[in-house]
């Protein structure tokens, strides 16, 4: 399983951004320009992480949240632990968010599944990726 795209919303200086990755991909820019922030969102998203108030976007009002899309090995059994209608071109998309308007402490981040004219489905925890 590999990561194909990232989407962030209302994450540190990242009010809302796409990025393709392919096999081998390198952050390249000028100081302040998001290229941490990046790390810090996925770094949330696994878990290593939790995400404070203040890495919110300003004046973002909405929840902050990345969504990534994963690419599934034909061999891979993780398939097995998601409803077959999430999963399209043998790819999945995850979103991990959080609402801070209901508490103030950093928080881990909440995963649903996502596509395109489907609920979102909320995921266990227990997940591995």
């Amino acid at each position: 399983m590999k990561i194909e795209h990232i989407k962030i919303k209302g994450i540190t200086s990242h009010k809302e951004s796409h990025c393709n990755l392919e096999n081998y991909t390198i952050f390249v820019g000028e100081n302040n320009t998001g290229k941490s922030n990046i790390i810090t969102a996925l770094r949330w998203f696994f878990g290593d992480i939790k995400l404070e108030k203040e890495q919110v976007t300003n004046g973002y009002h909405e929840e902050p949240s990345i969504e990534i899309k994963f690419r599934l090995d034909d061999e891979s059994k993780i398939k097995e632990n998601f409803d077959k209608k999430y999963i399209d071109d043998n790819c999945v998309t995850i979103r991990a968010y959080c609402n801070f308007e209901s508490e103030d402490k950093p928080q881990s981040p909440k995963l649903q599944l996502v596509k395109d004219k489907e609920e979102p489905k909320e995921l266990k925890k227990n997940i591995v990726l």
